[in-house]
């Protein structure tokens, strides 16, 4: 759905996926991820 004044999509999506599928994505990310902003720590991905 998209907010009346600035068109923009507001919300969220969600998605279901198979455990195989979302062990896919999860690898995909994680194969991807990049460096976190200086200052930060990125928890989720192991890095």
């Amino acid at each position: 759905m998209a907010d009346r004044g600035t068109g923009r999509y507001v919300g969220s999506a969600f998605i279901t996926l198979s455990r195989d599928m979302r062990e896919r994505l999860w690898k995909r990310v994680q194969d991807h991820a990049g460096k976190a902003p200086k200052g930060t720590r990125r928890l989720a991905t192991n890095g």
